[in-house]
């Protein structure tokens, strides 16, 4: 499913999407799906209208980082328990270590790779 909305200054178009994200979500939770499914959501850029991208460094940082996520069956969090990775001071699974890491497409097409294999 995809959900296309126009840009707006006021932020009133996107919230008419949080319903209706909101309900596929949980569809998709309830019906079992997300038990075998890699959930991408992504954006084409962050915020770029309004006075957040006008006049804050936030706004501006946003707007060249797009909001980015990829949501993986429990199963596969388990799963990576096995490979621990240091990450400072302690061993934790590659999903903790990575989850507030800067990634680039080079990153993102590899995983979708490793993914479809």
């Amino acid at each position: 499913a995809t959900f296309l909305e126009g840009h707006d200054g006021t932020g009133e178009v996107l919230r008419t999407v949080d319903d209706s994200l909101a309900a596929f979500l949980a569809s998709m939770r309830d019906s079992g799906e997300l038990n075998d499914t890699v959930l991408i959501i992504g954006a084409d850029h962050g915020l770029h209208m309004g006075l957040n991208f006008a006049f804050l460094q936030s706004g501006r940082i946003e707007h060249k980082n797009p909001f980015f996520a990829i949501s993986v069956p429990e199963w596969l969090h388990e799963f990576s328990e096995k490979y621990q990775t240091e990450h400072g001071s302690e061993k934790v699974s590659p999903f903790a270590a990575n989850e507030q890491r800067l990634v680039t497409p080079f990153e993102t097409y590899h995983t979708l790779c490793v993914l479809a294999e």
